[in-house]
């Protein structure tokens, strides 16, 4: 799946490359004349690890250093328990000093609704419009104030797991929402997208 920009479509914004299941493999972002490139790890329909790679020339060459790493419930395929970060670029999400554990809550729906460190502190909450677009806020309900995007319009974690818990793409012009990623499907409407809604 290629994305171009709506006003020039001669320049590519977003690449996607897909398994044969229809799994996102890899996301490609343009970065200059290279490219930003984050390779997907999973089992089943769970991503279990993404590894990123920035400002590479060639767009084929495979992400290396994990960048994050999750755990998933057993009681439902979209339910992520908690997300290993790895902030200091070294290569190891779980390293004292340089790493980062979130746990999720989610609601019902499995909608996720904060996101907790180990300690029990909520680090950000999310509240959903009844067709799953996201507002970020901090711990105390305000705003999540994220450099460059509207104030809540962004996760200061850069957290993509969001509505029903399914991953929402942060790219500002192709907001997809993996949909019933066994099929393949994603949004791609002008309302759709704005909303992180999936095409049926």
């Amino acid at each position: 799946m290629e994305e171009t920009n709506p006003f020039f479509q001669t320049n590519v914004v977003l690449k996607c490359e897909y398994d044969a299941l229809g799994r996102r493999v890899a996301r490609l972002v343009p970065n200059g004349s290279n490219w930003d490139r984050t390779d997907y790890y999973s089992a089943g329909f769970q991503v279990l690890e993404e590894r990123f790679a920035e400002n590479q020339a060639d767009p084929d060459t495979v992400a290396s250093d994990p960048q994050y790493q999750y755990v998933w419930g057993m009681r439902y395929v979209h339910a992520p328990v908690l997300r290993d970060a790895d902030t200091d670029a070294d290569g190891d999400c779980t390293d004292d000093g340089g790493s980062e554990r979130l746990y999720y809550t989610q609601d019902a729906n499995f909608n996720v609704t904060s996101l907790v460190e180990p300690d029990g502190d909520v680090v950000e909450r999310v509240v959903y419009d009844p067709y799953g677009k996201p507002t970020f806020l901090k711990a105390d309900w305000t705003l999540q104030e994220v450099s460059g995007h509207a104030d809540g319009a962004a996760s200061a974690y850069a957290n993509e797991i969001l509505f029903t818990g399914h991953r929402l793409d942060p790219h500002p012009t192709a907001w997809y929402r993996w949909w019933l990623e066994h099929r393949g499907e994603y949004g791609t409407g002008e309302a759709g997208a704005a909303a992180g809604e999936a095409s049926p």
